[in-house]
């Protein structure tokens, strides 16, 4: 059945991708300079004074631009103003930033001790940036602008279940690819999945870092990737869509990796 933005994407293929056109040398050259950088980053951590302090620094700036690219807006200031004070905190977006930061940090730790990624830690981490007892959606969604759906996600119910189970095993088991290129082909499924009524970037975001510390790519969850995501965000949903509509995977891959090349610069 021929893809359709009007329709539930009940056809939304199950990872792995059926072929690997993707693997291709372009992507073996990015693949090879992310791992170096990352490798870096790792490297710089044992030697850090004071890693907590750079984890919260790290963390909020993830919170709060990963945060802007739902349209939930904060300054630094009261950011950090709100991060530092024990007062009652009144502006409900720097609430929803912290709660970001909270999700990130405490399911991290949670993940260091259980080693594994479940259902219930992708609930957990939904649950705690919008303040909520809700779980997977039990309704129809549409993402658009009220005038245009740009995107229908699977129906609800065992469909989506299968969909989020297969996601869990491909996270979960080792397959021969490499864990750069599945977290990008993760985080692409996980947001056409869409298991959530809201706050899906922001838990697939999360996840992104997770990943990356659950693979032992990373020993602290300090990567800041969504300024690279809001800079470049149209672009981020047209990849999204080629992907979609035309199977372009190493395109994709490839947008998801060059975050990865300047961390270390940032230390």
């Amino acid at each position: 059945m021929a893809f359709s933005r009007n329709k539930p994407y009940n056809d939304l293929p199950l990872l792995p991708p059926e072929n690997r056109y993707y693997e291709t040398i372009n992507l073996y050259k990015k693949l090879s300079e992310s791992r170096a950088a990352l490798a870096e980053l790792k490297g710089r951590t044992p030697i850090i004074p004071n890693p907590l302090m750079l984890v919260n620094t790290l963390v909020l700036q993830e919170a709060r631009d990963s945060s802007i690219i739902e349209n939930v807006v904060t300054s630094n200031d009261k950011l950090y103003r709100a991060f530092t004070s024990e007062s009652a905190i009144k502006d409900p977006y720097t609430k929803e930033v912290l709660r970001y930061r909270e999700a990130l940090w405490q399911i991290y730790q949670e993940l260091r001790k259980s080693g594994h990624i479940n259902l219930d830690l992708i609930v957990r981490i939904f649950r705690i940036i919008k303040e909520t007892d809700e779980e997977i959606r039990k309704k129809q969604v549409w993402i658009g602008n009220g005038l245009i759906t740009v995107y229908t996600p699977p129906e609800p119910g065992k469909m989506l279940k299968d969909k989020l189970d297969n996601w869990i095993q491909f996270a979960a088991n080792n397959n021969g690819i490499d864990p750069l290129t599945k977290m990008a082909l993760l985080h692409y499924q996980f947001e056409y999945i869409h298991p959530f009524s809201d706050g899906n970037g922001r838990t697939g975001r999360i996840l992104n870092v997770l990943y990356l510390a659950y693979t032992e790519l990373l020993d602290l969850p300090i990567l800041y990737l969504s300024k690279y995501i809001l800079e470049y965000k149209s672009e981020y949903y047209r990849l999204f869509t080629e992907v979609t509509e035309q199977g372009k995977w190493e395109d994709w891959i490839i947008f998801m990796l060059e975050q990865l090349d300047e961390l270390p610069s940032s230390l």
